[in-house]
């Protein structure tokens, strides 16, 4: 995409999915090269920049595959050491394979990163940690040439919590030989989730979270299968679209991450609800100017600090923006001015007045979150706004022009399933019953599905029938458990003792069929398929319906349709064999 047309001035009403965070899924896949193995990691966005990161793991012989949002790492053979300058130049991220690469392989070779054409910002902090950590660097023909036989522990200290320095030094620790102690390291939710994972993979992180990180080096890392974050900026930037422009929830999202956010759009006036995953905003009746400063997390991020100059750019009075974080991140004032605001910039300090209205114009992007803001100012204009040299916000944003068009027509699988449940329920019933109601759905969507179902039970005393094939879902949702077979009851009682002690040979059957349902099987024992088919409805066998697929079929099964037998009050089963019997 090499230019976005935006047509202002119209309200934005619905439901956005957010998207897996950029910033946590790039240092995510960094880590795949610690380990021998396959890594899988979900809930990746497909964007311009993840694509680079591919190509990069790629260069270096991993074999990566990429389907939907499941992204899978094979680092098993690695047949090169150097991440070249085509790549880099593109993305700072590529940086990040610098740790990982010295760590495994006791070398590394990565081109001097590029990226957004705002100010410079040194890997000064990667390097001198490098070194601390025993490793000689070299500068040679634009390359940074990282060796080591064998990292060592060893006390580093930021004087700026660098987020891409705090990850790549813990990414080289990890396998280093004794204790690493970092201070001052960045506490991004992002960060947090790197060393999460790493922890999962064998690594001993303590004090993740905090500023304080002690890392004790193991001798190697394990593969695992993890899910990305939310993205917090994404999330951050669709709440300021609907500051001004209407009534929007945002899905899959982790409020806590967006706190400092929402008390200043709360301060600016709007309205807005948390529930579970999710967020809603309402514009007010005027948006009021409000100072921001950006800090470190938990601080106002910088990645959102031209989204909110954009969002000043109309609110009712004067506000003061300035930028802690990077001194000359202002290359998208020039280009609001352009549209009708009034600011005025010196040094780190934009100062915002209000205007009534702005006007659609030609403008042009020059980073990514400049991108966005020229979105949001476009969306608010009048007339017509045509930014050009868009292909940066692709670097950062999934289907963004998608997600702000979008009709209920378009909606997910997910999205409509929500959309039928909300139409269930608006005749507030006693029972729901809901047949299939993730059959085609993600397993992630399905846990949203089923979540919400279960939230909405308890908060409207509501009882719910729950019609499904997928006894795993049994297992998680439902308090007691018929079973069905070609129309008749054949056992019913609580799920989890039904489960664990069958007295119906179907039953046992299903189970035996089925791969994790939360009861013992022994290691490698293989699944049981029931022989045979399901009978046809208008020529039912005689007798009991499932006796020519039945290992403990009688004779008088063939014949004589069994009695339905009471075990306690809550316990019953249809069959002529004895409790206890399978």
């Amino acid at each position: 995409m090499d230019k976005l047309v935006v047509h202002g001035g119209k309200r934005l009403k619905g439901n956005v999915k957010i998207s897996g965070a950029k910033n946590a899924v790039l240092p995510i896949m960094a880590s795949s090269l610690l380990v021998n193995g396959t890594t899988i990691i979900h809930n990746v966005p497909d964007l311009r920049d993840t694509r680079t990161f591919i190509k990069l793991l790629e260069i270096l012989g991993a074999k990566c595959t990429l389907r939907e949002s499941t992204l899978s790492i094979d680092a098993s053979d690695i047949t090169s050491l150097e991440a070249p300058y085509d790549l880099v130049k593109t993305m700072r991220a590529s940086f990040y394979v610098m740790g990982p690469l010295l760590a495994r392989f006791g070398e590394s070779k990565v081109s001097l990163p590029g990226g957004c054409a705002w100010g410079p910002r040194p890997v000064d902090y990667h390097l001198k940690g490098f070194e601390k950590l025993g490793a000689q660097i070299v500068l040679e023909d634009g390359y940074i040439i990282a060796r080591a036989k064998k990292l060592k522990g060893a006390r580093i200290h930021f004087e700026i919590p660098s987020v891409g320095a705090t990850a790549n030094i813990v990414m080289a620790a990890v396998l280093a030989e004794g204790t690493t102690r970092v201070t001052n390291a960045a506490m991004e939710p992002h960060i947090v989730q790197v060393c999460e994972v790493l922890n999962e993979m064998g690594a001993q992180i303590e004090g993740v979270g905090t500023s304080i990180l002690k890392i004790h080096g193991v001798d190697s890392l394990n593969p695992v299968e993890v899910t990305t974050i939310p993205d917090m900026i994404e999330a951050g930037t669709f709440l300021m679209a609907g500051a001004t422009l209407g009534n929007i929830t945002l899905k899959n999202i982790k409020a806590a991450h967006l706190s400092i956010v929402m008390q200043k759009l709360e301060q600016a006036g709007c309205r807005i609800h948390v529930d579970g995953d999710s967020i809603s905003i309402e514009k007010g009746d005027q948006l009021e100017a409000v100072d921001m400063t950006t800090d470190v997390y938990p601080g106002f991020p910088t990645d959102l600090q031209a989204q909110w100059i954009a969002l000043m750019s109309i609110a009712n009075g004067s506000s003061i923006i300035t930028d802690t974080i990077y001194h000359d991140r202002f290359s998208h004032v020039p280009e609001l001015v352009r549209l009708g605001a009034n600011i005025s910039l010196e040094n780190n300090v934009a100062v915002v007045r209000g205007v009534k209205k702005l006007r659609g114009a030609h403008v042009m992007s020059t980073d990514i979150r400049a991108s966005a803001s020229l979105v949001i100012a476009g969306l608010m204009a009048k007339g017509q706004t045509n930014i050009s040299r868009i292909y940066h916000i692709d670097r950062g944003y999934e289907r963004i022009e998608e997600k702000l068009k979008q009709y209920p027509h378009q909606l997910s699988g997910g999205m409509r399933q929500r959309v039928m449940i909300a139409m269930a329920l608006a005749c507030e019933p006693k029972i729901l019953i809901a047949d299939e109601p993730t059959t085609a759905l993600d397993v992630l969507i399905q846990a949203q599905i089923l979540d919400l179902l279960e939230d909405l039970k308890r908060e409207s005393s509501m009882s719910m029938l729950l019609i499904t094939h997928d006894l795993g879902i049994v297992v998680e949702i439902a308090e007691r458990l018929m079973v069905m077979y070609a129309g008749d009851e054949v056992e019913t009682g609580p799920t989890k003792s039904l489960l664990k002690n069958p007295n119906h040979p179907y039953t046992k059957g299903l189970i035996l069929s089925r791969p994790h349902l939360g009861i013992e099987r022994k290691k490698k024992q293989r699944l049981i398929e029931i022989e045979g088919s399901v009978p046809n409805p208008n020529k039912r066998p005689t007798g009991c319906s499932f006796h020519p697929r039945c290992k403990w079929v009688m004779d008088k099964c063939k014949t004589q349709k069994p009695f339905t037998k009471i075990l306690n009050p809550n316990l019953k089963y249809s069959c002529h064999l004895d409790p206890g019997t399978i």
